[in-house]
């Protein structure tokens, strides 16, 4: 759901890194709500049918995604996605850019 992933980013330093193309997608909808602003890249199409995804940047949470983090529901814990913790030395999320 959009507002967890949102209540994790609140949760880390700006800007961050999200790799999960799940979660990318979740972002999408965020920056479409006026949520966020982020730097979100296209899915890049193979010639042979398979897709690019490429990691997303969160910038900033905006002042309508603040007002929804103080009226949403109470946060049920860390984001996990499947497969998403596979790659060694990163969060199961996204990393801040060092």
């Amino acid at each position: 759901m959009p507002l967890d992933l949102l209540r994790q980013i609140a949760r880390q330093e700006l800007p961050y890194r999200v790799y999960v193309p799940a979660y990318i997608d979740q972002l999408r909808v965020l920056q479409a709500a006026g949520m966020i602003t982020a730097v979100i890249p296209p899915v890049e199409e193979m010639p042979g049918g398979g897709k690019i995804h490429r990691p997303a940047q969160v910038l900033a949470i905006t002042d309508r995604g603040e007002e929804a983090l103080r009226d949403g529901q109470p946060d049920d814990g860390p984001l996990r996605a499947a497969g998403a913790d596979q790659d060694a030395g990163r969060d199961s999320l996204a990393r801040r850019d060092s």
